[in-house]
């Protein structure tokens, strides 16, 4: 689950204006959810597509990319919410893990503490999507955390109400990742600048870091953001996860830079959740 950086209520879907004359009739929900699910299977498959053939060698950098592709092949499926009841979208195998869009107007969906989440109510491994509107291009990035969750849940054989430890771990990893895909997309350069402004910056130490990233200007993590790709947000949400994924690039890639160790960057994780929390 994303900590309260990326933690948004969600909003309604509103139905935008016509070119012509009046206004173009609302999505039905059944719609809106058929082309948010599109958008992120494109940004992700997109994603994936990009890797190089070399991504296939568990020895190179990129390989838990192109793991978790065959992960979403092969262990991952949609399912459909009505109610408090989940639904396979197509005939098939069960799944161990499954992706869900909650449709707009669902009980859910005042459930939900973050825009993407486990569903820690379920009796079967499930993310939940709210029905907010994302450029594909970063919807393969926000699936890119999700998923690596799942994988973690299904390959550990762990509950999605995990010890404290493990709970750290995983999301640790799925930051990771999620670092590893926005800068693959970059081409490198969301890297390159986090490190030039953290290389000009003067840190006295891991926790000055984390609240000093906390407490970065909007307008530093919107130039973080564009070296991914220059479309607009298309949703409030959407610009809100943007930023939430290029802080939380400035603490792992801090974490790298300093070669902290899993639990030494954990805590500045933690340390850097608990400065934005509200």
């Amino acid at each position: 689950m994303r900590p309260s950086v990326l933690i948004l209520l969600p909003i309604l879907l509103h139905p935008s204006a016509g070119a012509s004359q009046g206004h173009r009739p609302a999505p039905v929900p059944d719609q809106v959810v058929a082309e948010i699910r599109a958008g992120y299977d494109s940004g992700f498959a997109s994603l994936i597509a990009a890797l190089p053939p070399s991504a296939s060698d568990p020895s190179t950098a990129l390989w838990p990319l192109w793991a978790l592709g065959r992960f979403r092949t092969q262990a991952v499926a949609w399912a459909t919410m009505s109610g408090d009841t989940y639904r396979a979208l197509v005939p098939g195998p069960r799944m161990p893990a499954w992706l869900v869009v909650v449709p707009p107007g669902s009980n859910a969906l005042r459930r939900m503490k973050g825009s993407l989440q486990l569903d820690p109510t379920a009796t079967i491994l499930v993310a939940l999507i709210a029905p907010e509107r994302v450029t594909p291009t970063w919807a393969g990035v926000f699936l890119v955390h999700q998923l690596s969750l799942l994988a973690d849940y299904v390959h550990d054989s762990t509950s999605t109400s995990p010890s404290p430890a493990q709970y750290n771990r995983t999301e640790l990893q799925a930051y990771d990742l999620e670092l590893m895909a926005a800068d693959f997309l970059s081409q490198g350069r969301l890297r390159h600048m986090i490190d030039s402004v953290l290389a000009h910056w003067t840190l006295a130490s891991a926790e000055d870091a984390a609240d000093r990233i906390a407490a970065a200007d909007p307008s530093l993590l919107s130039t973080l953001q564009a070296t991914v790709t220059a479309e607009r947000p298309r949703s409030t949400v959407e610009a809100e996860l943007r930023g939430g994924v290029a802080a939380t690039s400035m603490v792992i890639r801090y974490c790298e830079v300093h070669a902290l160790s899993a639990d030494a960057c954990g805590a500045v994780v933690r340390r850097f959740t608990h400065a934005v929390a509200p």
